[in-house]
């Protein structure tokens, strides 16, 4: 069971409303999502597809190109020869919002910092048309080659694949070159719990969030001088934890004098910043930032849509 001190936690971050959604998904099943990989396909035949097969999808206004299918679906979908064509592409609902706020187009330099295992990758380089420029990088082996794999199986021809530490990025690529770019952290990944998987949570602890906040500033610092002024960074987390959102943001904004853009997000999990937390107060700014609430639909996320000045 979970520690006494992550209830607390819980109870500190969410509204009581909330907390009963929160704790229902740590001890929850979860549906199944995807998305059309449009470099191969359209949503007509994936449509037609699961039509043909009598299985009930759902779609969001806010996200093209994404289903909700039933959990029980999952198998089906998966020995299929979509998924096998690399048609369609398996992937959380809330870790599809970041590119949308990044808005990645056509004739932009993008920068995918930890990008393995290239979900998000991929789903930009099919929002460009396999056009212009996305450098993703990802340090450790195993992740990079599940990185390759994915881009080559998706017909991503525009992405070059960089394996290095991120914070050595600013030593072999120019300063100011990238457009835009897109930072979804590494953090404790506090969605992943569920209550009926102890290899879930075992490893929570404080430390471990101020570890990673640790990693998360140390990348923050080392990459934003390839970003060109005016320009847009898209920060995300799959944790719940402040000190690796609000509090990453608050203190990045006062350091480096970024601006905190709005996100129009019509999501009904999508809820408003957490102003303080633990005697730390945030700058007013935070309430452009958006917190995904884990649920049964979707996972944990936390996006903050940034601007360099």
């Amino acid at each position: 069971m979970l520690n006494k001190t992550f209830y607390e936690r819980i109870w500190k971050i969410y509204w009581n409303d909330d907390i009963k959604i929160v704790l229902k998904w740590f001890d929850s099943e979860r549906v199944t999502s995807f998305r059309v990989n449009t470099l191969k396909s359209d949503k007509n035949e994936i449509e037609a597809f699961m039509d043909e097969n009598k299985i009930s999808f759902k779609t969001l206004d806010f996200l093209k190109g994404a289903y909700i299918i039933d959990k029980s679906n999952e198998f089906f979908l998966k020995w299929s020869k979509m998924f096998y064509d690399w048609k369609i592409y398996v992937q959380w609902i809330a870790s599809l919002i970041p590119w949308m706020i990044l808005d990645p187009r056509s004739g932009e330099k993008i920068l995918d910092v930890t990008a393995a295992p290239g979900s998000k990758t991929t789903q930009m380089c099919a929002l460009m048309d396999n056009r212009w420029e996305i450098a993703a990088c990802e340090q450790n082996q195993i992740r990079f080659d599940k990185l390759a794999y994915n881009i080559k199986l998706q017909w991503c021809n525009i992405i070059k694949m960089l394996k290095m530490d991120a914070n050595k990025l600013k030593d072999k690529i120019p300063w100011l070159y990238f457009d835009k770019i897109l930072f979804d952290a590494p953090c404790s990944a506090e969605w992943r719990i569920n209550l009926k998987n102890e290899k879930s949570y075992w490893f929570w602890s404080v430390e471990n969030i101020s570890k990673k906040q640790k990693i998360q500033l140390e990348i923050f610092e080392n990459i934003i001088p390839l970003l060109k002024v005016w320009w847009q960074l898209v920060y995300s987390t799959c944790t719940l934890a402040p000190e690796e959102n609000e509090e990453i943001i608050d203190m990045v904004c006062r350091k480096y004098g970024f601006e905190i853009m709005d996100i129009d997000l019509n999501f009904e999990f999508a809820r408003p910043w957490i102003k303080e937390f633990s005697w730390n107060e945030y700058c007013d700014d935070i309430s452009k930032t958006v917190r995904i609430l884990p649920t049964s639909v979707c996972e944990g996320f936390y996006v903050a849509n940034l601007r360099k000045k």
